[in-house]
């Protein structure tokens, strides 16, 4: 990790800039695979590592995603999700979304039984831990995205009915979401 970009580093004292913005500013090459994962392991660097997989735009969104998957990204983003704090869970279901928008991405979560469950369990318990008040909207249309999609998938839509969170058919939390949309 040592021919990581210095500026991909980020100075505590001195806050912490977007890491994304640094590398668009300066057009540094993004780091490795592998160096993402190792990052993705370490908790302080763990929201860099996710930023630099959610503006990964540079290839065709199938290659992304084919990579992803590949990868051990998918159950490292379930894990931030399901650990993280309000940031590492946003930027982790922007992970999760930009997999299952991808008909590979679809197949790989919902074609097996425990990955599917492992999300849709992942998901409700984010749910769940969600303020009473004020939720984060951003990571809860990130939530209803995932759900949405995975809805589509026939494989799952049977199983699926039975994993919606209870909170989300609350009537306190469906006037939230009404009123946000507004």
């Amino acid at each position: 990790m040592e021919n990581l970009p210095e500026t991909f580093y980020v100075d505590p004292t001195r806050g912490t800039p977007p890491i994304t913005t640094a590398f668009a500013a300066a057009r540094l090459s993004e780091p490795s695979p592998e160096e993402l994962l190792l990052l993705l392991h370490r908790p302080s660097r763990r929201e860099d590592a996710l930023a630099v997989l959610v503006t990964s735009e540079d290839g065709d969104g199938k290659q992304i995603v084919h990579f992803l998957l590949k990868s051990e990204v998918f159950p490292m983003c379930l894990r931030c999700m399901d650990l993280g704090d309000e940031l590492t869970q946003t930027v982790s279901a922007l992970v999760i979304v930009k997999i299952v928008m991808e008909e590979e991405g679809l197949k790989y979560c919902s074609g097996y039984g425990d990955r599917f469950f492992s999300l849709v369990q992942v998901l409700g318990r984010v749910v769940e831990k969600l303020p009473e008040r004020r939720p984060s909207l951003c990571l809860l249309r990130l939530l209803i995205r995932c759900y949405l999609r995975l809805s589509q998938s026939p494989r799952a839509m049977d199983a699926f009915k039975n994993c919606i969170p209870a909170r989300m058919t609350q009537e306190k939390f469906i006037n939230f979401l009404r009123v946000s949309h507004k």
